[in-house]
């Protein structure tokens, strides 16, 4: 019995489900195509066009606004470069950051704000002639006394001995305000004949956190800061204490106090770190301050105080990605040492007012890679290392992994590469993937046409190589800014900005790979006798072209690209048996317009007379 299968709804997009059963209008995979334009048809997506020249010279992974300050858009890569695009997509390289791995990066009073592994820097004002300063204590004078506590006198000494004593004479106790802790000031009255000076700290049970040794040539009679290698991490509000000892006593070495023989009367100045070193530092505003994940904490910083643990979480925890949804600023948040470690995930709400986050729920699906906020209302982020994008309200998985990622493989997503346009998530894969031949990578979006229309994944856009599993591909950042989509990327030893905008021209070349077809029996053989496609009306360098793999061979068998202008269908002519088939079509434009498919039809005979094999 000869039939026909009808294919054309396109909206449900790439399925995830299952290579058979999926939601209705799901395709096995789809690239280029833009399946929510119009509901009776399909055509090519906007192409994603190069604007940096070789200006970019490292991984782009974050990207903001100057707007209303300045017209001007900013861009941090992985190397410590900023860089600024006009409106004319010029990209001009402003600075190389020392130090820095592009930690993070916000607009916020008419300043961009840029951290790096343990600063705050600062460009601007972005309305004048701004400058940089990549030190926050320097920039802003009053965050000084922010991050640093002061204690001690002077008047009277304190001889130093070559051995720690935990007796009260012999240490200066102060109670943690902040952390870390980054260094400590001593005033030495008498440097004596050459020794050497450490200073080691102590919690209060006389647990070592500590020490920093200064050579004697680098000592002077006044303040000296011992600057610890690694900051020493502290519990805000525990007591803890330090003691100072020399290699000899040779030349009585002393320091000044307030108490005669008592280093407890020290004069001393404890200095906290500004950022504790993590691999992001991302920024949001609320109200008027902005707000900076530091580890296991928020930082704020309000144009009269700075505080770097303004909000802490549960011991353990760091923050990967900040959203402002609603009321709240939302800290997603792992524990343990990478996101492929991960030990469990939580998601902390503040509202930017109470003196401690006012709620937070577990993050049953796995670790946060990245999130955005979802219509206002929600928020739908990737997570876990399979690339699982997930709705926090009501909490469903909407896709379970990326497609075509191979079993026992992972995939991250950088927390700058996700973004909302027109009610659709836009999602950078990937950051990292050890899939280099499965998975293709790209800026997939997850949505529909308009609210009540099917939901789908779909891969519109791949950067403007054209390659989707190039060596060492990363997508480093994806931002909206208006009509805009911008792209940041790697592959290999080159890297890029893109963009797209309204009005772009179509990708050269789209294509749809269908589920898998066994009508219904996957044992029975049937006989594959045509496919065909209809589709509006070809003008000047548009083209179509059909395919069809039987039995799961691996490779589609191709058909003659049908590109004569005012051609409205092509035919491909199979005849021959199969229990399981697939349908491919290739959208093609040379000429930056729009080809419109409206359905793909498949004949077969059914051989119901037969029986089955």
């Amino acid at each position: 019995m000869k039939k026909d299968l009808i294919i054309t709804d396109f909206q449900a997009g790439i399925g995830t489900l299952g290579q058979k059963r999926d939601k209705p209008g799901s395709a096995r995979f789809m690239k280029n195509l833009d399946p929510y334009e119009d509901q009776d048809y399909i055509t090519l997506s906007r192409k994603l066009t190069k604007i940096s020249s070789t200006t970019i010279a490292n991984l782009p992974l974050w990207m903001d606004d100057g707007s209303p300050f300045s017209t001007n858009r900013y861009v941090y890569d992985l190397g410590g470069k900023i860089y600024s695009v006009d409106t004319s997509d010029v990209v001009t390289l402003l600075r190389t950051v020392s130090g820095s791995t592009g930690e993070g990066l916000k607009v916020f009073d008419d300043n961009l704000y840029y951290m790096l592994p343990t600063n705050i820097g600062r460009y601007g004002r972005l309305s004048g002639t701004p400058s940089f300063n990549d030190d926050l204590t320097s920039w802003w004078d009053a965050a000084i006394a922010d991050v640093q506590d002061t204690g001690g006198g002077t008047g009277q000494t304190y001889a130093t001995a070559t051995s720690i004593a935990e007796t009260a004479t012999h240490k200066q106790t102060f109670t943690a305000g902040k952390d870390p802790l980054k260094s400590i000031v001593i005033d030495i009255n008498d440097t004596g004949d050459d020794p050497t000076w450490t200073v080691t700290v102590h919690d209060s049970e006389d647990n070592l956190i500590g020490s920093k040794t200064t050579a004697f040539a680098s000592v002077t009679t006044g303040d000296n800061t011992f600057t610890f290698a690694t900051p020493l991490r502290l519990t805000i509000g525990n007591s803890y204490h330090f003691h100072v000892t020399t290699s000899t006593t040779t030349g009585a070495p002393k320091v000044t106090t307030n108490v005669a023989s008592d280093l407890e009367g020290a004069e001393y100045v404890v200095n906290y770190g500004v950022l504790i070193d993590a691999d992001y530092h991302a920024g949001v505003v609320i109200e008027d301050q902005l707000v900076i994940a530091n580890e296991r904490y928020l930082a704020s910083f309000n144009q009269a105080t700075y505080d770097p643990n303004k909000i802490a979480f549960d011991a353990g925890f760091q923050v990967r990605t900040l959203i402002k949804t609603e009321e709240y600023v939302v800290a997603e948040c792992f524990k343990g040492s990478t996101i492929l470690d991960s030990e469990e995930g939580k998601r902390y709400y503040w509202d930017g007012i109470a003196p401690s986050f006012n709620f937070s729920e577990p993050i049953s699906i796995g670790a946060p890679n990245a999130a955005v906020s979802y219509k206002g209302e929600s928020i739908v982020g990737v997570y876990g290392f399979r690339g699982t994008l997930f709705d926090a309200k009501p909490e469903k998985e909407i896709i379970q992994e990326v497609p075509k990622l191979a079993k026992g493989k992972n995939i991250e997503v950088y927390p700058g590469a996700i973004a909302m346009y027109e009610g659709r998530v836009l999602v950078g894969y990937a950051g990292s993937t050890d899939d280099t031949t499965g998975v293709e990578l790209g800026v997939y979006e997850y949505g529909g046409q308009i609210e009540d229309t099917p939901k789908g994944l779909n891969l519109p856009f791949v950067i403007s190589t054209g390659n989707t599993q190039a060596t060492n591909l990363k997508i480093g950042l994806v931002k909206v800014i208006g009509k805009d989509i911008y792209c940041g990327w790697r592959e290999g030893s080159s890297f890029g900005l893109d963009k797209v905008t309204l009005g772009a021209d179509a990708a050269t070349s789209g294509l749809l790979e269908s589920l898998i077809f066994d009508d219904g029996n996957s044992k029975k053989q049937k006989l594959a006798i045509q496919l065909k496609a209809t589709f509006v009306a070809l003008a000047s360098g548009e083209s179509f072209q059909l395919g069809y793999q039987i039995d799961r061979s691996g490779s589609f068998t191709l058909g003659t690209a049908e590109s004569t202008v005012g051609a409205t269908e092509v035919e491909l002519s199979i005849y021959s048996r199969f229990k399981e088939a697939e349908f491919k079509f290739i959208a093609a434009s040379s000429s930056a317009t729009f080809p419109k498919l409206t359905s793909l039809i498949f004949t077969y005979d059914s051989l119901s007379n037969e029986g089955v094999e």
